[in-house]
């Protein structure tokens, strides 16, 4: 721990200095959500960047120090937190926690509330509240952000169900069960080949095939993140095609807007 500290001391001693409020995140979809909300006067880190996989990622020293600079954690129930919070606490004791989950019905080990456009409206206004406490100065123009962002959500949800509105009640297949808020949001129903970061067994996946055969899928859904190989050979044995829809991508708007496009399009 020692040594941790050192390097978190050297390192905040050779940095620039930044006035505005420093905000870590988890993955890219929060970024881009944190600085619209904050605008010029954030500055943002993401644990974990493009193409890899948060299911399976473990924290380093070098994400410790990044936490050592930061005003505010916003995390989103992603299993890799855990390990990471009691770190952080000892480094930066300081650092205040936003979870995303706060006033959400969560869906069990689905992390990804974003996918559901209107999910994000208590957020903001949870992140809108905890940018203003650290610098109130700026709350006028928090507000007005916040206020902007409401507009664009509101305008995004309506899109996707002009879009995915003929297909209500209808099912759609992944291979990581990632898209679940999208699908309650839409009354859809998300079928998935992992369950709780496994594939099924003979009989399970046996019982999934049946399912998506009878339910005429046409297309699984896979992410960049993760070895896709499976999920083509899962293809071929129910003659689908394979696509991929990534809700870590930074731009959420332009993630969901393609999978609503994407679900159209094979049904």
């Amino acid at each position: 721990m020692k040594k941790i500290l050192l390097i978190v001391l050297l390192t905040l001693c050779s940095s620039p200095v930044f006035s505005g409020v420093l905000v870590l995140v988890s993955v890219l979809p929060q970024k881009s959500i944190v600085e619209y909300i904050g605008g010029d006067s954030v500055s943002v880190e993401v644990i974990v960047g493009y193409g890899i996989s948060p299911e399976n990622y473990q924290p380093t020293a070098k994400e410790i120090v990044g936490l050592a600079k930061a005003d505010l954690y916003v995390r989103t129930g992603l299993p890799f937190e855990e390990q990471l919070l009691p770190k952080l606490m000892e480094v930066n004791p300081d650092l205040r926690i936003l979870d995303m989950r706060e006033g959400v019905n969560v869906i069990d080990d689905d992390p990804h509330i974003w996918t559901d456009p209107l999910k994000l409206v208590q957020h903001v206004y949870y992140l809108s509240s905890e940018l203003t406490d650290l610098s109130p100065e700026l709350a006028e123009e928090f507000e007005q952000n916040y206020q902007a962002y409401l507009v664009l959500l509101g305008d995004l949800d309506r899109e996707i169900w002009l879009e995915i509105g003929p297909m209500i009640q209808r099912k759609f297949l992944v291979y990581h069960p990632a898209w679940g808020y999208f699908a309650s949001r839409y009354g859809l129903t998300q079928l998935s080949v992992e369950q709780h970061g496994r594939e099924p067994n003979a009989r399970g996946m046996a019982q999934l095939i049946d399912q998506v055969k009878a339910a005429e899928i046409k297309v699984i859904f896979v992410q960049p993140q993760h070895n896709v190989r499976s999920a083509g050979s899962f293809a071929e044995t129910v003659d689908a095609a394979v696509e991929i829809s990534d809700p870590l991508e930074e731009d959420l708007f332009a993630s969901i807007k393609k999978m609503a496009k994407l679900l159209r399009d094979y049904n």
